[in-house]
């Protein structure tokens, strides 16, 4: 009789403990799918920084292998931008994300360490255009495609998103 006892009870801890870790799953992507995301519109503020010119905000991370993969595309961000401050966003040291860059050979010289959550940038790479008064224009996410990439060039080469005149 005890034996069954303590077998009742195990099992009664085993069945809490499953349902504790599903209830912590169900937490956690309810809670990452209802981040708040950056957008057109957002006034965004960087710490220690003000925005009085149109930027390019490149968040990026040294462990994002879709940043690594984007690095030849970076270079010809940094080598076309005409009129637009171009600044890399890191939640990395300084030290450790200006070595990643170089490594890449991307050469991004305004880099900043920054929380990404404040600013609600959820992943990286994420590219944010703001306008002269830290207003979002356009926000790219993720692995751009060819197209993609021309767009953001134009957009840069430019200083506008109609293009050039």
């Amino acid at each position: 009789m005890n034996k069954s006892r303590v077998l009742e009870n195990i099992t009664n801890v085993a069945i809490l403990l499953v349902i504790l870790l599903i209830g912590l799953s169900f937490y956690r992507n309810y809670s990452q799918s209802h981040r708040p995301e950056v957008k057109v519109g957002d006034k965004l503020k960087i710490p220690g920084e003000s925005i009085d010119k149109k930027t390019l905000l490149v968040a990026i991370s040294t462990q994002c292998h879709f940043c690594t993969e984007s690095a030849p595309f970076y270079k010809r961000l940094v080598n076309s931008s005409k009129g637009i401050r171009i600044v890399a966003l890191a939640q990395e040291s300084l030290p450790e994300s200006k070595s990643y860059l170089q490594q890449l050979q991307v050469p991004i010289n305004d880099v900043k360490q920054v929380s990404f959550m404040p600013i609600h940038i959820s992943g990286t790479p994420t590219l944010v255009l703001l306008n002269d008064r830290s207003e979002v224009a356009k926000v790219w996410k993720g692995k751009l495609s060819p197209s993609v990439e021309d767009e953001v060039l134009r957009v840069v080469e430019c200083g506008s998103l109609e293009g050039c005149n």
